[in-house]
C-alpha cells in the first residue's frame, strides 16, 4: 500500500513531458488514499490537478468543483493555495 501524498509526487503531477495517462492513475491513487485517511484539503488539491490534466468538459467541472470545495473550507484563492501547498502539481 502506497501513501496518497507520495502519489502525488513528480509522477502525480502530469507536467508536460509525462505521460498523462500515468499522471492520471497516481492522481486516482492519491485520491483514494487521502479520502480513507482525511486529508480532504490534500484530496481537493488532487482532484483540481486531475481536473486540469483530464481536461475537456469533465475535467473542468472536475477542477472547478475542487475549486469550490477548497472554498468551502476557507480559501480565498483555490489555486494559490494548491500552488502554496504544492507547487510541483501546478
Amino acid at each position: 500500500m502506497g501513501h496518497g501524498p507520495g502519489h502525488l509526487g513528480a509522477r502525480g503531477g502530469g507536467r508536460s513531458g509525462r505521460d498523462p495517462g500515468r499522471a492520471l492513475d497516481e492522481l486516482v491513487a492519491a485520491e483514494a488514499q487521502l479520502s480513507a485517511a482525511g486529508m480532504v484539503g490534500y484530496l481537493a488539491i488532487a482532484r483540481l490537478r486531475r481536473g486540469l490534466v483530464e481536461g475537456g468538459a469533465i475535467g473542468s467541472a472536475r477542477a472547478a468543483a475542487a475549486r469550490d470545495f477548497l472554498r468551502d473550507l476557507g480559501a480565498l484563492d483555490p489555486d494559490a493555495v494548491a500552488m502554496h501547498l504544492m507547487p510541483w502539481l501546478m
